[in-house]
């Protein structure tokens, strides 16, 4: 296996397609990955994947009878991830996406799991796949790139990175085969999301060209910097709070610069909203979510050094808000059960039509019919978004609006 590309690697192209100037950063931040409890999960998740898909059908129930609430594989071996558990839960969605891998195979295709790929722009290092097949055609071979996302915070579509893997295979693999089709596959079973893609050779010769040209152009030693929502996403120079471009843009978005807040000319030069326009609003709203996520990340990366005992000019750490709680709940109940009621100290609440879905997995039709009558889904509060969302516009009614407004204040 070769090495991993650290700054052009194909999970991370939409960023450096889109921002040249991040593999100059990443390169100067000396950066390594410190993974995540989310990373850590995903890891094991795609172990127990790459187990069931290399063994016979037949040894599978046995397999995951033995794994089930055992601890999974981490990658950093951090001590708050090594608690992380092979549930029940996991392996089914894991099923999920091995089930589409076994079907999407024919009977005489051929399947390469964790499959080492060179990059085409970059010999020197490699990207995986999760899986490839290579099935038959008529007229030639249909390859199938085929992705297990196993997060559940954004559904991901079909892009660079399976797009780069696909290019990666026919080049390993053209010797054998002369292909005809590619189809992208991306499973994000724990938000029940799959999405297709086919393309023919000469589509996917054109992305090549494409990508080819991006490589290139991110490590010249002028790439620009080009902030925004997607590529500074997972850019480590966003996470960790270091960006300087991302910072002067957030900051122009809404009409600063590093000058007034030196100066601390802030309050006295930030437009009030009667005198922005509605272009001028729009950029702001648009550039919002990466100037949240960008201001999150830089309180992280304060609160870090300074819970590390470094020095941070300016700020530190005090204990924060909490609830009072009781030392110990039997004991306390004992007391008050002398003084009070059960009905005065005690709560039940009925748990969540969310929670009972888990309850009711293996249950009859008839019964899942008869609970899924009890439930109703109120609307959901009117929310602003881009209008590139998907969902239809709503109407809002002020009065009732300004009324609910009202009893909220008595």
């Amino acid at each position: 296996m070769g090495n991993r590309s650290k700054t052009r690697s194909p999970s991370g192209a939409t960023r450096w397609l889109k921002c040249g100037g991040s593999v100059r950063l990443i390169e100067q931040m000396k950066w390594e990955s410190k993974g995540s409890i989310f990373t850590e999960e995903g890891s094991c998740a795609h172990k127990v994947a790459e187990t069931l898909l290399k063994l016979p059908k037949s040894e599978h129930q046995h397999y995951l009878a033995a794994i089930v609430n055992s601890t999974g594989w981490t990658t950093f071996g951090k001590p708050e991830w090594e608690s992380i558990t092979i549930d029940k839960e996991m392996l089914e969605f894991v099923q999920i996406y091995v089930n589409i891998v076994f079907e999407t195979k024919q009977d005489e295709g051929t399947m390469f799991i964790e499959d080492s790929l060179p990059l085409f722009y970059e010999p020197q290092a490699d990207g995986t796949a999760d899986a490839v097949i290579i099935n038959s055609t008529p007229t030639g071979g249909h390859l199938h790139i085929l992705d297990l996302k196993f997060g559940k915070g954004v559904k991901v579509y079909i892009g660079p990175q399976l797009e780069i893997y696909a290019i990666n295979a026919i080049e390993k693999y053209e010797w054998a085969v002369e292909f005809e089709l590619v189809t992208m596959h991306i499973i994000q079973p724990r938000l029940n999301h799959i999405v297709s893609k086919t393309i023919n050779m000469q589509e996917l010769a054109e992305i090549r060209d494409k990508i080819q040209k991006g490589a290139d152009a991110a490590i010249s030693p002028d790439a620009p910097f080009n902030p925004g929502v997607e590529q500074c996403r997972f850019c480590p120079g966003q996470t960790e709070g270091t960006c300087l471009a991302l910072a002067e843009h957030n900051l122009a978005s809404v009409g600063l610069d590093f000058d007034s807040l030196y100066e601390d000319k802030v309050s006295a030069e930030m437009p009030s909203l009667e005198l922005l326009h509605d272009e001028e609003i729009r950029i702001i709203l648009d550039n919002a979510p990466l100037i949240e996520s960008w201001l999150s990340n830089l309180k992280k990366a304060v609160y870090d050094k300074l819970a590390d005992n470094q020095n941070f000019p300016g700020y530190k750490l005090v204990e924060g808000k909490s609830n009072r709680r009781w030392i110990d709940e039997d004991e306390a109940y004992m007391l008050l059960s002398k003084h009070f009621d059960n009905e005065q100290i005690l709560e039940e609440k009925l748990i969540s039509p969310a929670k009972t879905d888990k309850l009711l997995k293996h249950e009859s039709i008839d019964l899942i019919h008869e609970v899924q009558q009890q439930i109703t889904k109120p609307k959901g509060k009117p929310t602003l978004v881009n209008e590139s969302d998907p969902r239809e516009s709503v109407h809002v009614n002020r009065s009732e609006e300004y009324a609910n407004d009202f009893d909220n204040l008595n």
